[in-house]
């Protein structure tokens, strides 16, 4: 049986996000490198699923939500998410 990953809770003020831990050692990859406002863009985009709608909703441009999620993506080594022209982005497997 596969054990799932641990659950960690992150709060910001006036929000409580649920977030799946991959391994520790991503989480304090994560912890040192990211600040919050960072960790409410990657959430936004997945849970908005287009950089537009993340946008409108952070009340921020297009354009410096999409440097700022590759920012984070450069510094994990990894991309967060799958992109395709008109498709919703998803988080990646």
């Amino acid at each position: 049986m596969a054990s799932e990953a641990p659950e960690v809770f992150l709060f910001l003020p006036g929000k409580m996000y649920s977030v799946q831990i991959i391994s520790f050692e991503a989480i304090i990859n994560l912890m040192l490198y990211i600040s919050l406002r960072q960790y409410e863009y990657v959430w936004a985009v997945g849970r908005h699923g287009s950089l537009s709608a993340a946008a409108q909703h952070l009340n921020v441009s297009q354009p410096a939500l999409s440097t700022a999620l590759t920012r984070v993506e450069a510094h994990l080594g990894y991309p967060l998410f799958v992109r395709r022209r008109g498709a919703a982005m998803a988080l990646t497997p």
